[in-house]
């Protein structure tokens, strides 16, 4: 049985086909096709934003660098859940949301979280970090985005919570909340 995320590309293709023949032929046609547009948009943020990818996407065997050099597989898991969050320094959103991720970390010694930068030199992410008083500590770097393409990091931020045995359990794109974050790790927390 397809499921959203299957079928999103053809419902885009039909509204964006439905949008453009009711731009040419109605007056009414303009607003007509900007609500649908407005529900393409929103729709499909919204399936990326609640489906994981169908594939059975796993963490295992997936290699990262820290700022110190040093290669670390995210895919170790030790029987812990992982929170892998992708960023940026330009990014606005990434910037506003790392702070209270990191105080959640930190409060949260059973979970692992990864912050992945994306495509960025190890100079300019460690000098974000001073600047911002960010720790260093769960950051690794990404520089030819890998983990965006395997995981389908449509944009940033983009987080992924990865169960204990290393399952992809849900995708979160965009600045997450506090409350939306800790309801996450509790699902990450409870499967088994």
């Amino acid at each position: 049985m397809p499921t959203l995320s299957t079928l999103m590309p053809l419902l885009i293709l039909g509204s964006l086909t439905l949008a453009a023949v009711l731009l040419r032929r109605t007056q009414i046609g303009r607003p007509l096709a900007f609500v649908a547009g407005i529900g393409v948009l929103t729709g499909g943020f919204s399936a990326l934003v609640q489906d994981p990818p169908g594939d059975g996407s796993t963490i295992r065997d997936t290699p990262v660098t820290t700022l110190g050099g040093e290669v670390r597989d995210l895919g170790q898991r030790n029987g812990r859940p992982l929170v892998l969050n992708l960023w940026a320094t330009w990014c606005g959103p990434c910037r506003s949301e790392m702070p209270m991720m990191q105080r959640i970390a930190e409060a949260m010694p059973d979970i692992d979280v990864a912050f992945a930068n994306q495509a960025e030199t190890p100079q300019q992410v460690a000098l974000y970090l001073a600047t911002e008083g960010l720790s260093g500590r769960d950051v690794v770097l990404d520089p030819d985005k890998r983990l965006a393409r395997r995981f389908g990091g449509a944009g940033l931020p983009a987080t992924f919570f990865f169960a204990a045995d290393g399952a992809l359990v849900s995708v979160f794109l965009g600045e997450i909340s506090e409350a939306m974050l800790r309801d996450r790790i509790a699902v990450i927390r409870d499967r088994h």
